[in-house]
């Protein structure tokens, strides 16, 4: 099997709408035509509704309620826009994908994204660059569910055995992450956002460190482990009690395999991965369909 025969079958892949191709374009523009940009987005009307529900939500809106692209593009900025117009263009695009749960899906992917703009922001970084890239993470992931189910299952299998990652490897050549950076290639999306999706399994064994990749790593991670990753959540009060240990530092202290070495590269300490953490998972994301 090969990379290339993820795409093979175009029906199957998602189909975003033109003016999210117009927005992605923008990554690589010193100077974009808001003008033009906002005129594209007014003739999507699907787009358009759910770029304004967004921007009047509680987590961008302002004190008056805003009625048209144009105040929206005002008041969101080009980068944030463009976030809410991709995020929206990629829901609406993997509507009614078989085997796929996209509730969860979604659901998964922009916690991870919203983690990725956190993180990033405590570490100096762009942060709707790095959410794009948790945004898209795992549609790699995605790919391969719908054009090749029987391969997705048996790597689903052996991974509970030998890890994600190192099952794609065995089972197909490559992996997800490799299907995924493909198809923001063809998306044209930045170089930056490329490779943030290709290294992301090894942001730091990948040549050239991508910070990018290493906020995914790092999100993931923290998704995956959270709920037994120095938190409380792992313990019962009386269990600390019994056993001597300090209640509070439960929720602060590291676990002893934590990705310390990716970490450090972004001068991120444990204390503000988790702060991140927890606050995405009280908070959300404002971009999960509420159907």
């Amino acid at each position: 099997m090969q990379l290339q025969d993820c795409f093979s079958k175009p029906q199957l892949l998602p189909n975003i709408p033109e003016v999210v191709k117009d927005l992605i374009a923008t990554f690589n523009e010193s100077e974009p035509d808001m003008g033009h940009i906002v005129s594209e987005l007014s003739m999507d009307p699907v787009l358009s509704a759910k770029v304004l529900r967004l921007a009047n939500s509680s987590r961008f809106g302002g004190v008056r309620e805003i009625g048209s692209v144009k105040e929206a593009a005002i008041r969101l900025g080009l980068e944030r826009l463009r976030t809410l117009v991709i995020a929206s263009g990629l829901i609406s695009a993997t509507k009614a994908m078989q085997g796929i749960d996209l509730h969860a899906f979604w659901n998964r992917s922009f916690l991870t994204a919203e983690l990725c703009r956190q993180l990033a922001v405590s570490a100096g970084l762009p942060a709707e660059q790095h959410f794009t890239c948790g945004m898209l993470h795992d549609l790699g992931k995605l790919i391969l569910v719908v054009t090749f189910p029987a391969r997705a299952d048996d790597v689903a299998t052996l991974a509970t055995r030998q890890g994600r990652a190192s099952a794609e490897q065995s089972l197909l050549g490559f992996t997800t992450a490799d299907i995924g950076a493909e198809l923001a290639q063809r998306w044209q999306f930045p170089e930056p956002v490329v490779a943030g999706l290709k290294h992301q399994f090894d942001p730091i064994s990948s040549g050239s460190f991508s910070s990018e990749a290493a906020l995914v790593f790092l999100s993931t991670w923290l998704l995956d482990h959270g709920a037994l990753a120095g938190g409380q959540e792992a313990w019962s009060e009386h269990l600390a009690l019994t056993l001597g240990l300090d209640w509070e530092a439960l929720a602060t202290e590291p676990p002893a395999h934590w990705p310390e070495d990716i970490a450090k590269v972004l001068g991120l300490e444990w204390n503000s991965l988790l702060s991140a953490r927890d606050a995405v998972l009280r908070d959300g994301s404002p971009f999960l369909p509420a159907d």
